[in-house]
């Protein structure tokens, strides 16, 4: 086949009857390991190449999947690529924000993204997440958004990443401290 046969299957989550899945698994895991032993794949699908693989596995196995729009989905939104939750059920983290200052767009004024909490210790407590700054002092300023487009920020972004901030940060309150990863042996995550 062709790239053009290679369904768009995300935004993640992926919503699958289990029997679905378990056709899919054997090959996603497959293709998964050629892309890990091979250095030019890993580099060039970068840390999405497990995803890759999953949209390869379901092709091969044909099945197929309904994806909806980005930022009508009823399933998830992701800011900053949507500016508010809109429809969704939850909010699903994956862009990285940078606030950038308009007069000096290599001034950063506020960010998150998850990839920088990989910490060992980050396993054992999930640190609090810093909020942006207020919503009217964003609007004020000007403040821009870097990730996914530079483009000013929004009313609707702003209150987006303060909730799921929010939220984000009272689940981590949430979560116990814990002693130890549930390693044997000598532990990864120390």
């Amino acid at each position: 086949g062709s790239v053009e046969d290679i369904p768009h299957t995300g935004p993640a989550p992926v919503l699958i009857r289990t029997d679905l899945l378990r056709q899919i698994v054997p090959t996603w895991l497959t293709i998964t390991a050629e892309i890990e032993n091979t250095p030019q794949f890993k580099q060039t699908l970068g840390w999405v190449r497990e995803m890759y693989a999953y949209s390869l596995a379901v092709t091969v196995e044909n099945i197929p999947h309904r994806t909806e729009t980005r930022g009508l989905s009823v399933l998830i939104a992701q800011p900053p690529a949507d500016d508010s939750l809109g429809k969704a059920a939850m909010y699903h983290y994956t862009w990285g924000c940078n606030l950038l200052d308009p007069g000096d767009s290599n001034r950063v004024v506020w960010e998150w993204d998850k990839r920088k909490y990989v910490a060992p210790g980050d396993s054992f407590r999930i640190p609090r997440v810093p909020l942006p700054p207020p919503v009217e002092e964003i609007l004020a300023r000007g403040l821009i958004q870097h990730y996914p487009q530079k483009r000013k920020m929004t009313r609707e972004l702003a209150l987006s990443l303060h909730q799921m901030i929010g939220i984000m940060n009272e689940a981590a309150d949430d979560l116990p401290v814990l002693k130890a990863c549930g390693w044997v042996g000598s532990p990864p995550c120390r």
